[in-house]
Parts: C-alpha cells; structure tokens; sequence
C-alpha cells in the first residue's frame, strides 16, 4: 500500500476595512449557496454519512454565514497553494484541474474529488452530492480493491462567534471529508475557513486558505 501526505501551509489574506463594493484583497464574491442548516444522513448501514450544521440564531447570523461561505479566492490566491509541490504529476494535476469550469475553490481532483483550497458553500455542495452519488454505486476502483466495500463522510459546520479582543464577529467555517474504496485508493482531509467582519457587516480578513493535509493511498 502506498500512503502520502499532501501538505501545504495555510495562508492568511487580510484586507483593509472594505467598504460595501469592496472585499479583502484576493477575493470575489458569488451568489449564495443554498445549504440546509441543519442535515444529518446515514446510508447503507453507516458506510456513507453526511452531517450539516449551520448554528444560526438570527437573520444577521445568517447572512454573514451566508457571505463567509460564498468569498471565493482569487486564481493568484489559489496559484500560492501550489508553492512547494514537487514532481510532475502534482503540477499536472493543479493545471488540469484548472480547466474545470465554475468558479474555482479547489486545486486538484483525487479519485473523483476535488480537493479544496477554500472551505466555500460550493464546496460543501459538492462534498455533499459525492457522498450521494457514491452510495448509489458500486466501489468504482472495485477492480483494484476486489471483495471491499467503499465508504464515505462528510462533516461540515458553520458558526458565528464574537471576538473579543478585536471586537468584530467571526464566522468558522470547518469541513472534513473522507473517501475509502481499498487499500489502494483512500483521500481525507480536513479544512478550516475564519472570515472576520466589521460592526457593517462586511467582511474584512479571511484566515485558514490554502491547501490542507491531505491523506491519500
């Protein structure tokens, strides 16, 4: 069996204090992604199992989650998580990945998922309809792995908590997901997100972008 880390150190882009046409540097903003706030699903014995939870208390917590989730990176802010790859297959894979339409979260596909470089509302979308999509089939490395039964999860939740010391809201945005089809293939990670925002309500500083830990065999 082989087993690898993907590892790339986590950045931090902040920008000066925007004002209602201007977001933090590096960053654009999309149409909501529409996501329950709360889901919990259990498939085929447990071997698939999708959990959502977005705390919301109020519609201002709502919609700053709501924004937290929609920031998407810039193609600069998601070229700096290719710094310290090595070897032609990993530079094949950023630039293939590339050429995938949509507005981009992610840096390359493993096994069927993208791996993120932002935790967005596209991205937990896109977790979400994996996990579905590979309970309703069977093992599709089945030829590699033959007699295993392949598994998956999603965890994802969204919070709003006070800072302190800066006296701004932050929104946390943590996601982990996990894919096991044999000993030969296997991708988990998980991923962290904090947006800050002012007393406007706009936001100001995002935390936690870049490629995570990735485990894959």
């Amino acid at each position: 069996m082989h087993r690898a880390i993907l590892s790339g150190a986590l950045f931090v882009v902040v920008g000066t204090a925007p004002s209602s046409a201007q977001l933090p540097t590096g960053y654009y903003e999309v149409a909501p992604t529409q996501l329950p706030d709360s889901l919990r699903e259990v498939i085929a014995g447990g071997r698939f199992t999708i959990s959502i939870t977005r705390r919301i208390a109020n519609a201002t917590e709502s919609r700053l989650i709501e924004r937290a989730e929609a920031l998407m990176p810039s193609p600069e802010v998601i070229a700096s998580s290719t710094e310290g790859l090595a070897g032609d297959g990993w530079v094949a894979g950023f630039a293939a990945a590339a050429k995938l339409p949509g507005d981009r979260w992610w840096w390359r596909e493993w096994d069927g998922a993208l791996l993120p470089v932002a935790v967005t509302g596209r991205a937990v979308l896109h977790y979400l309809e994996r996990v579905r999509a590979l309970s309703g089939q069977p093992n599709p490395f089945a030829r590699h792995n033959p007699g295993v039964q392949h598994r998956a999860t999603l965890s994802y939740t969204a919070l709003v908590r006070a800072n302190t010391v800066t006296g701004r809201r932050e929104v946390h945005l943590n996601l982990s997901y996990e894919f096991y089809c044999g000993p030969l293939c296997a991708v988990s990670f998980t991923h962290a997100r904090v947006v800050e925002f002012d007393q406007d309500g706009q936001p100001v500083a995002v935390h936690g972008d870049g490629r995570p830990r990735v485990v894959v065999s």
